[in-house]
């Protein structure tokens, strides 16, 4: 019996030490769990001509992902998931079930982001959405030759875009936001 009063002692000075001395490992805690830092995506800047017509520019598309660990209560939802991303339900399931160690994968890039939002209200846990740029060439095959062209994750593969591409990659900058325990953004804080 003595045993636990001193314990209980022992646990009450502790925590008034915590609250009144040693405040701040407190406060440096409460912060390391709810302030965290987001990537802002940047997209390639545009091309224009001398008289400031655009010859490329990039629009902002998003594509779909899955966190395979908590999607997996909700694996009799697939069939509604394959047909919202137009996509096989036999290859959509298999490839969730083969990444179940993972904890996101990319199941469709490059959707229009009104589609993207239809598909994140479906309610299906571990759908994400992430914010991706794809490159639009207003004049088509006129500029093409000179213009040249991007691939898929947006990196200048000839003509204009290669030779500038270090000129127009976008560079990703970060925001400081404050979470809540169910991560939900609350605040934008600072930007970094």
């Amino acid at each position: 019996m003595m045993g636990f009063v001193l314990m209980a002692i022992a646990l009450e000075g502790r925590l008034l030490y915590l609250q009144t001395v040693d405040r701040e490992f407190l406060s440096a805690q409460g912060d390391s769990r709810h302030f965290v830092n987001v990537k802002i995506s940047a997209h390639r800047g545009p091309i224009t001509d001398r008289h400031g017509e655009v010859l490329a520019v990039s629009t902002p598309v998003d594509s779909i992902g899955a966190n395979p660990q908590k999607i997996r209560p909700a694996m009799n939802r697939l069939a509604e998931l394959a047909l919202a991303l137009d996509i096989d339900e036999g290859s959509l399931t298999r490839k969730i079930t083969s990444n179940l160690d993972r904890q996101f994968i990319l199941l469709k890039r490059h959707l229009r982001p009104d589609l993207a939002a239809r598909i994140v209200q479906l309610g299906i846990p571990g759908i994400e959405t992430r914010r991706e740029y794809h490159r639009y060439y207003p004049s088509g095959e006129v500029t093409s030759h000179v213009i040249g062209f991007t691939n898929i994750d947006d990196w200048g593969q000839e003509g204009l875009e290669l030779a500038f591409n270090h000129h127009l990659e976008g560079k990703e900058g970060s925001k400081r936001v404050l979470r809540d325990r169910f991560r939900r953004t609350i605040q934008d804080v600072e930007l970094i």
